[in-house]
């Protein structure tokens, strides 16, 4: 909300904007937003204007950060009627018709009232003279979808004529669009831009665009971009499609790129999907016959893929007291050391490490290391879990959101598996990630906080928010993705014995969360009867958590102080 004092600056700002002046509007907006960084309405209009002078890529990364930062539905509604009016240009151009766009100064809700950009509330007719209404017709249905207005579903004229017209990220943002728009009858035309469209990042974009519709149709033109193409990323894109389309018909031309292009990063794709198609055993025949290149990208994801991922060796024949040993389950490496000596009462206790989102599996042990002598003294064993990359690329939220493995889910496989070999207590457990962390273990006691005894988690990216207008893991409702969480509770979130312990200077984006995370926790604070159990520690910087960090963790989670 804007502060009253500022109101008026900020009434100024839409009228010049009202009066086709959105230069002169974006200078008085940019000066607020220096006194008043990151205001939800400042960003919104800030947008808007930036837009209205054609920087539409600029003012789509404010939307995304308006979304990111506040969960503000307005940026969403803002995109869709962008694309929307480009869509109705494309048939305007064909002799279709579209709507003709005004100025956008408010939007109209489902309930017929306007909301200014300030925040405010116009009822009945007032709010009619003003509010754009035309500009919003089908973009505020219920239960939060956002149809795109513009042409039926396969009318390739339209398609081309938008895709022509457009250039770099602006002509990838609407192949996204297309997305739900097209389908295997438009497939002739897409495949004929993929191989002439003059833009890398169209030709990218509609290799992915092909990777969703997903026909095996696509082999084809998938392999040509994969094995012809002259940029990196369109071969990149390439060899991740025909991985998701898993039919062997992409072998072939999966091998040829392994073998001879000369860009890392594309043989190591390439690698992941031949994986993904063959399967272990047929994937390492082939891998045999292959010649190892240094130490670069290739070569690790090589060593995982036939390591870790191969799905050999689910369990560990036996898991003796005092060492350190490894196991797969379902392909997914972890380590288990259990204490030494006679238990005493009842089962070990047990403690989860999550190792940060840069490692590699050989840092594994290295981290229980950090534990090992911390475990035997109190009796406790140690388990460590590795997310991949290929599997798990946003294990910090669970991976959540995501066609593939649920890190969550994985982690409760491997307790199962350790259980069936171990006297373990695994019904409550603690947990410790270390830095620079994902945020796995702020989103799992965000998700199950009666399975969390304490936890740790050093120099965080991302905070668990406490909002209830977003499904988890943006907030609190419940998750369409993930059903069985139920509703998460930021009350029995705040219960669990949980430390931060975050930099004051890190990225922007991580700064900012941290601010909100900390507001979040002194509003709750003050209307919560009983103290909270969740601790924000902020030093001054990420070399200070990092050398101070794992004491400060030993400290909390072994009741050391």
């Amino acid at each position: 909300m804007i502060p009253p004092e500022e109101q008026e600056h900020f009434r100024r700002a839409r009228r010049l904007y009202e009066q086709g002046r959105p230069a002169e509007a974006l200078v008085l907006l940019d000066d607020l937003d220096r006194r008043l960084p990151n205001l939800a309405d400042v960003l919104y209009a800030r947008a808007v204007c930036i837009h209205a002078l054609g920087r539409e890529y600029e003012a789509n990364l404010l939307c995304n950060k308006l979304s990111h930062l506040h969960g503000d539905a307005r940026a969403r509604r803002l995109q869709a009627l962008w694309r929307a009016r480009r869509l109705d240009a494309a048939n305007a151009g064909v002799g279709k018709g579209g709507g003709t766009p005004g100025p956008l100064d408010w939007e109209t809700d489902a309930l017929g009232k306007a909301v200014t950009m300030d925040g405010g509330e116009e009822e009945g007719d007032a709010a009619g003279e003003h509010a754009n209404n035309t500009a919003w017709v089908g973009l505020s249905p219920p239960a939060g979808a956002f149809p795109v207005r513009g042409s039926r579903p396969n009318d390739p004229e339209i398609i081309q004529r938008l895709l022509g017209g457009l250039a770099g990220r602006d002509a990838v943002n609407a192949l996204y669009e297309l997305c739900e728009r097209v389908g295997e009858a438009d497939l002739p035309m897409l495949h004929e831009m993929l191989r002439r469209h003059r833009s890398r990042r169209v030709r990218e974009g509609l290799v992915r665009l092909l990777g969703y519709i997903g026909s095996p149709e696509s082999v084809g033109p998938l392999s040509e971009t994969l094995l012809q193409d002259t940029h990196v990323f369109a071969r990149v894109r390439a060899a991740e499609a025909l991985g998701r389309m898993h039919t062997e018909e992409a072998l072939s031309a999966l091998e040829q790129a392994i073998r001879e292009d000369g860009a890392s990063r594309v043989r190591a794709d390439a690698l992941v999907a031949y994986h993904r198609i063959a399967g272990a055993d047929r994937f390492a025949q082939f891998a045999s016959k292959l010649e190892a290149k240094g130490n670069g990208e290739t070569a690790r994801v090589l060593s995982w893929l036939l390591g870790p991922l191969s799905g050999h060796g689910t369990e560990p024949a036996a898991i003796a007291p005092g060492r350190i040993r490894y196991g797969y389950v379902s392909g997914t490496l972890y380590g288990v050391y259990l204490p030494p000596g006679e238990i005493a009462e009842g089962p070990p206790g047990v403690l989860v490490v999550i190792h940060d989102y840069m490692a590699l599996p050989e840092s594994v042990e290295p981290l229980m290391e950090q534990f090992r002598a911390d475990a035997a003294s109190h009796g406790m064993a140690i388990i460590a879990p590795y997310f991949d990359h290929p599997t798990f690329p946003n294990f910090g939220m669970l991976n959540i959101g995501l066609q593939r493995t649920r890190a969550d889910l994985r982690l409760f496989e491997i307790l199962d598996a350790v259980s069936r070999n171990t006297p373990l207590r695994l019904d409550r457990f603690m947990l410790y990630e270390h830095g620079p962390a994902r945020g796995f273990v702020n989103w799992f006691a965000l998700a199950y906080p009666k399975r969390v005894e304490r936890a740790v988690v050093c120099l965080p990216r991302r905070f668990a928010p406490m909002n209830e207008e977003f499904p988890f893991p943006f907030g609190l409702r419940p998750s369409p993705l993930a059903p069985e969480l139920g509703r998460p509770s930021a009350e029995l979130f705040l219960g669990v014995p949980l430390l931060l312990l975050a930099a004051k200077k890190g990225s922007e984006t991580t700064t900012q969360e941290l601010e909100q995370f900390q507001a979040a926790l002194a509003t709750r604070m003050a209307v919560r009867d009983m103290p909270l159990r969740v601790h924000l520690e902020v030093l001054a910087t990420a070399n200070e958590v990092r050398v101070e960090g794992l004491e400060r963790a030993r400290a909390f989670l072994f009741g050391e102080e």
